[in-house]
């Protein structure tokens, strides 16, 4: 079993700032983390060397872990969705650490291992900043490149908000830009918006509903009845962000940026078609990628979905 308080010891006894240039292993530390998320069954993992640290984002404590590969032929930072965190991520750390690609994954603001309100944010901005810190440090460390950029749902937002800001860590270091079900505006967005405006002013927050977001029952049940890094709640301030940042969005200027953009048809949670339609004209020379009848998490999709958004990665991902 893994616990909050675990969490919480976990985070305390990591070093701060984390010293890519000259990192101590963290496997030992993290041993009853990886039991619990299922990390000791993957092959590459094992192979692998992993370390992690806290990085300062304002008053926060952002942990990132580092997972490096023999061998290596590149780095890939994986951004995780809304109410997700890294130990979520193991079939796509897996799956990057099997092409010798190094993995950097860290846990959002109030998400997983890191500090702050969970599930909340004041502004998409500052999980945009908490990328710019982890990438500020991977610059230091020269982690080997190409370097790629993945995002899934919300991660795809700070990718595309990163991007329209022009903030040079991201818009200059990456080779690739992959965004996996990005995140602009929800599912059933304009009935949502109403009946949002109406609570607003009496609802700090409401009981979160866990969606059929993946055809992996096995998932969903962990999600909903297992992981304690799950919040039970949905923060009326995170929602202001999220509608903060579409209109960051539609004031930007186009970027030629090409970007890599794989989405299920059957994903009940963010309003793809608008959404990549958006995309498309905000960077038209995006590229989007269908896969028939996925839903929206899908680096956690079940294998028969998985599989066809891995073997579109491999096309993506820039190597030495």
């Amino acid at each position: 079993m893994f616990t909050k308080t675990d969490a919480e010891s976990l985070r305390a006894r990591l070093g701060e700032p984390f010293d890519l240039t000259s990192p101590s292993p963290a496997a030992d530390l993290f041993a009853p983390y990886f039991s619990f998320y299922g990390f000791q069954s993957i092959e590459s993992f094992q192979r692998a060397t992993h370390y992690a640290g806290k990085v300062s984002v304002g008053a926060d404590q952002v942990v990132v872990q580092y997972f490096e590969s023999a061998g290596s032929h590149g780095t890939v930072f994986l951004l995780h969705g809304y109410l997700d965190h890294g130990g979520l991520y193991k079939h796509i750390i897996d799956h990057c650490l099997s092409r010798s690609l190094n993995v950097v994954i860290f846990d959002q603001i109030g998400h997983g291992l890191s500090t702050g309100e969970p599930a909340s944010i004041d502004s998409f901005d500052r999980y945009s900043q908490a990328l710019r810190s982890v990438l500020q440090h991977a610059i230091e460390a020269k982690l080997p490149k190409p370097w790629n950029v993945v995002g899934q749902s919300t991660g795809g937002a700070v990718i595309i908000d990163s991007l329209l800001k022009s903030y040079p860590e991201i818009s200059t270091e990456m080779a690739s830009y992959v965004l996996l079900a990005p995140l602009l505006r929800p599912f059933a967005w304009k009935k949502s918006r109403v009946l949002f405006a109406i609570s607003q002013p009496f609802l700090a927050s409401t009981t979160r509903a866990f969606s059929q977001n993946s055809h992996d029952e096995a998932f969903l049940s962990f999600l909903k009845n297992d992981d304690p890094l799950q919040s039970k709640r949905l923060k009326r301030d995170w929602i202001l962000a999220m509608i903060s940042y579409q209109r960051d969005f539609n004031s930007a200027p186009p970027l030629n940026t090409h970007l890599q953009i794989v989405q299920g048809t059957a994903d009940t949670t963010v309003d793809w078609p608008y959404n990549t339609a958006q995309l498309k004209a905000k960077f038209p020379n995006a590229e989007v990628h269908l896969v028939e009848q996925a839903r929206h998490h899908l680096v956690n999709e079940s294998p028969v979905y998985r599989n066809q958004v891995f073997s579109l990665l491999d096309t993506f991902l820039v190597e030495s």
